[in-house]
């Protein structure tokens, strides 16, 4: 998988000077969904969201990052717990 180079902060570190403005979380949140719904529609499953893995652009545009452990919808097999990914 070939992924875009974003300049931005991550999540994590936003969060690192103390709570969000609510209007700021809300923004964030609904982006994220919207780009796991992007994704999931191309039959691609992240499955390593975390704050660590969020961009915030300079354009407060939120980036998806890090599809290293990500798998296609079409491929079979679940992963067992307490797998190591």
């Amino acid at each position: 998988i070939a992924m875009a180079y974003y300049e931005g902060e991550t999540l994590k570190h936003k969060l690192s000077g103390g709570p969000l403005p609510l209007d700021d979380a809300i923004d964030i949140a609904i982006q994220t969904g919207q780009g796991l719904i992007r994704a999931h529609e191309a039959g691609i499953m992240h499955r390593d969201i975390k704050p660590d893995n969020i961009v915030i652009t300079d354009r407060n545009e939120v980036k998806l990052i890090d599809f290293g452990i990500a798998k296609l919808a079409t491929q079979s097999g679940m992963t067992q717990t307490g797998s190591t990914l």
